[in-house]
């Protein structure tokens, strides 16, 4: 991931990263290349206290949503 981000914001993606893995079953670098291809970085740039307001796990289904990934069942 290439944007540059303060402590905050790169907690939220690696929160975000791993809630993916954990709940859609994609790899750790398929989680970032979605995070990548979101709107998620341009957000944490450009509003992020906005985007803070959200946790990881409903960043990880918006997402997830996104690219039609479904929840692995437990």
């Amino acid at each position: 991931m290439k944007a540059k981000l303060d402590m905050a914001g790169k907690w939220l993606v690696d929160e975000i990263s791993k809630e993916l893995v954990s709940m859609f079953g994609v790899e750790k670098k398929e989680s970032e290349k979605l995070i990548s291809k979101s709107n998620l970085l341009t957000l944490l740039q450009t509003m992020p206290d906005q985007v803070h307001h959200d946790s990881p796990n409903s960043w990880a289904r918006t997402i997830a949503r996104q690219n039609k990934l479904r929840e692995l069942v437990h």
